[in-house]
C-alpha cells in the first residue's frame, strides 16, 4: 500500500490480483477505501475466497480431482493431453541448479502467502468488484459463494473459457483485458448519467 501511494498519491485506483494474489488485492483496496481514497474497480481473477481456502483440502475435493482430470483429458483428446504433459515435464526437469534454487524460494514464498491467506478474515467490501472465473474447474470447487458473502453489493461475475492454468494464454489475456475495459467503460458511463452529463460518445 505504501508503494502504491508513493507512486500515485491520489486515486481513483484500479486494483487487481490473480488467484491467491487477489486476496492481497482485496485487502489493499479495502485499506485504500478506509483511508478515503477512491477505488474505481477491484478485479479478482479466478480468486479463491478465504472461505474456500479453509476447505480446499477436504477428502471430497481430493477424491473428485482424478476423475475430473480423466474426463478433461478425454475432452481434449490424446494428442493435446500428451502435449500438455510434455510441457509440464520439461518445465519440471529443465533448468540449472540456480533455477531450481530460485524455484525453491518461490515455493517457500508461496507457502507463506497461503498461510497468511488462510488466517485472513476479510471485512465486507462496498466498492465495485469484477470477479473473473475460469469456466472449467474441478468438482466441489466454487469460489463464488465466498466472495458473495463479503461483497453483498456491486459484485459482477464473468467467466473466461478454459482452466485456471490457461488464463494467461494470449487468447485469454485478450478476453480478460476486454472484459475489464468493457466494465470500466460501462461503469464510467453510469457515473456520467447519474451526474446528468449523459452517456459517453459512441456508447
Amino acid at each position: 500500500l505504501d508503494k502504491i501511494l508513493a507512486t500515485q498519491p491520489q486515486g481513483p485506483y484500479n486494483i487487481g490480483g490473480l488467484c491467491i494474489g487477489s486476496i492481497l488485492a482485496y485487502e489493499i483496496a479495502s485499506q485504500l477505501r478506509a483511508a478515503g481514497h477512491e477505488v474505481s474497480l477491484l478485479v479478482l481473477l479466478d480468486a479463491p475466497s478465504p472461505l474456500y481456502l479453509e476447505s480446499h483440502n477436504s477428502l471430497t475435493s481430493k477424491l473428485s480431482r482424478p476423475r475430473y482430470l480423466l474426463e478433461r483429458n478425454a475432452r481434449l483428446g490424446l494428442r493435446q493431453s500428451l502435449f500438455n504433459l510434455r510441457k509440464r515435464l520439461i518445465r519440471y526437469f529443465a533448468g540449472s541448479e540456480r533455477a531450481k534454487f530460485a524455484w525453491t524460494e518461490i515455493s517457500e514464498a508461496h507457502e507463506l502467502i497461503e498461510s497468511a491467506a488462510l488466517a485472513y478474515r476479510p471485512e465486507r467490501y462496498g466498492g465495485e468488484v469484477l470477479l473473473l472465473l475460469a469456466s472449467e474447474r474441478t468438482p466441489h470447487v466454487n469460489f463464488l459463494p465466498g466472495w458473495q458473502a463479503v461483497v453483498p453489493h456491486n459484485l459482477h461475475t464473468r467467466y473466461v473459457n478454459g482452466y485456471h492454468r490457461e488464463l494467461m494464454t494470449a487468447q485469454n489475456v485478450r478476453s480478460i483485458a476486454n472484459l475489464i475495459s468493457s466494465h470500466l467503460i460501462s461503469t464510467s458511463g453510469e457515473k456520467f448519467e447519474s451526474c446528468g452529463v449523459g452517456s459517453p460518445p459512441g456508447r
